[in-house]
């Protein structure tokens, strides 16, 4: 086998032998006779899983498994991460918080999402299970979680429509929330937090999108939240340079790195994805 290095020069692939350690196979806790479903792990040796209708905590280090209470009225709980807290107890090693949403899945689809008002987020220390504020609607979704504890997701406001947001438990054991706006539409909706507190997610920008008798749609937008304002990512139409191919008139963001690096996609009036990476610049 040969490898093209340049135009006018060819070397050699070579290939060293090497052996691969098989680690030790554990199986995760679920509830009798449920599947289960891996949802993250943290650094202690911590895992969640979703099984059989609720969220389920694995504690590697001593081998505990622990299944988490539906919120007053829910149905279903769905965990969607964990993180590293440094909150520890008697054994000295720290406890991952997890978040997640408890609902009443109304349209049985396994899913818990606004604008479905049955859905509560919730934030779990291990000896508590805490609801997510809402923004005066009655419910709240959560996304995702950072090391300092920051919550975010999105909220309902009384009119109906929901804004994202980040939430935090403060020391009185009360949550504390922030609305974080939208970019001039209805909605908006949280997916990412790194650890500088930096946001992101999608909004909707107020303006629609009507394309070959399709829409008209609510056009969304990737956005940056950083220290109280909401960037706009704006739309990446450039991956093709032919005119047969559909424009990219929707974005959302889906990850944030611990340097603001960002990760989403673009997206067309019939839901084809193309992903993207920004390296957007705030001041």
């Amino acid at each position: 086998m040969w490898l093209d290095r340049q135009v006018d020069e060819r070397v050699p692939c070579v290939f060293e032998p090497f052996s691969v350690s098989i680690p030790v196979y554990v199986s995760l806790g679920r509830i009798v006779g449920q599947d289960s479903f891996a949802v993250a792990i943290n650094e202690n040796g911590q895992a969640v899983v979703n099984s059989g209708g609720t969220a389920v905590f694995c504690d590697l280090n001593w081998d505990v498994v622990e299944s988490l209470n539906h919120l007053p009225g829910a149905e279903l709980t769905l965990a969607v991460d964990i993180n590293d807290s440094s909150s520890t107890n008697h054994d000295g090693i720290p406890d991952g918080h997890v978040v997640g949403n408890s609902g009443a899945d109304k349209d049985s689809d396994g899913r818990l999402s606004l604008p479905d008002d049955s859905v509560r987020g919730f934030f779990w220390d291990g000896g508590a299970m805490y609801p997510v504020d809402d923004l005066g609607g009655g419910g709240s979704q959560v996304t995702d979680i950072n090391n300092k504890d920051q919550v975010v997701g999105a909220a309902a406001k009384a009119d109906g429509s929901f804004h994202a947001i980040i939430w935090t438990l403060g020391q009185d054991k009360r949550g504390h929330i922030q609305d974080l706006g939208t970019l001039g539409g209805a909605n908006s909706l949280a997916t990412a937090i790194n650890e500088r507190g930096q946001v992101v997610g999608w909004s909707e920008t107020g303006t629609y999108y009507q394309e070959q008798g399709v829409g008209p749609l609510p056009v969304r937008h990737a956005f940056l939240w950083d220290k109280g304002v909401m960037y706009d990512l704006g739309v990446h139409n450039d991956f093709y340079k032919y005119p047969f191919i559909e424009p990219y008139p929707f974005s959302e963001a889906v990850d944030i790195d611990a340097s603001g690096r960002v990760t989403g996609n673009s997206i067309t009036i019939n839901t084809h994805y193309r992903g993207f990476f920004l390296a957007p610049a705030v001041p």
